[in-house]
């Protein structure tokens, strides 16, 4: 949707004199007899006008200032529901990060395997000793 205070550079709350003075300074600066053979000052020209015409006329200019502000609620709801979006993904993502099997300490489980080993070895040999002697 066109935004004509936007095409103007006028803020919302303009006065029909500053929408009027400032409509007639782009007229002049775009006006195709000012600028022949440049169709990019003539579609200024033209977009300046139709915004003039809407913002000079009460009723016009009541309907798209309700456009203007339907049309930014939209674009700010949107922007929350992608800011949540956003935030329940990263929340997910942690919750999934942070519920998969604990980080191992691989040398701490070699060590405690190393001396598991000793003592079994240890005891083998203790027993085979003692059987030894035995028989």
């Amino acid at each position: 949707m066109k935004n004509f205070y936007k095409t103007l550079g006028i803020k919302y709350d303009a006065t029909q004199e500053e929408i009027k003075k400032v409509y007639r300074k782009l007229a002049v600066k775009f006006h195709p007899d000012k600028n022949p053979c440049n169709k990019e000052a003539e579609e200024k020209f033209k977009e300046c006008s139709e915004a003039y015409e809407h913002l000079s006329n009460a009723e016009k200019k009541r309907k798209h200032d309700f456009l203007i502000r339907q049309e930014e609620q939209r674009l700010r709801q949107e922007k929350e529901l992608r800011e949540r979006e956003a935030a329940y993904q990263k929340a997910m993502s942690q919750k999934v990060a942070n519920s998969k099997s604990p980080k191992v300490n691989w040398g701490g489980i070699s060590t405690g395997i190393i001396i598991l080993i000793l003592i079994i070895i240890g005891v083998s040999m203790a027993t085979s000793k003692k059987n030894n002697n035995n028989g």
